[in-house]
């Protein structure tokens, strides 16, 4: 996750990975999370996470709180191919 210059008032941004066996939204589970990055701490910079896919499906997953708040980032999940 590459994340830029965070801005607002006590801004806090929560990215996660997550995985299901489905498309359903409701179905998706939380594999790992990245470092809570907030306004204060707001400094941009390359966070990267490990984890072991057990499900065919991933997303990532990003929430946003405070005043004005804007988290400009890019989120790239890569792996090798699998069977499923």
């Amino acid at each position: 996750m590459a994340v830029g210059i965070v801005t607002g008032t006590e801004t806090v941004f929560i990215g996660n990975i997550q995985e299901s066996p489905s498309t359903t939204a409701a179905s998706f589970t939380n594999v790992t999370a990245f470092s809570t990055v907030t306004s204060t701490t707001g400094a941009h910079g390359v966070q990267v996470v490990s984890f072991q896919r057990k499900e065919r499906f991933v997303r990532f997953s990003g929430t946003i709180t405070g005043t004005t708040a804007a988290v400009p980032l890019c989120v790239i999940i890569g792996g090798q191919k699998g069977q499923y």
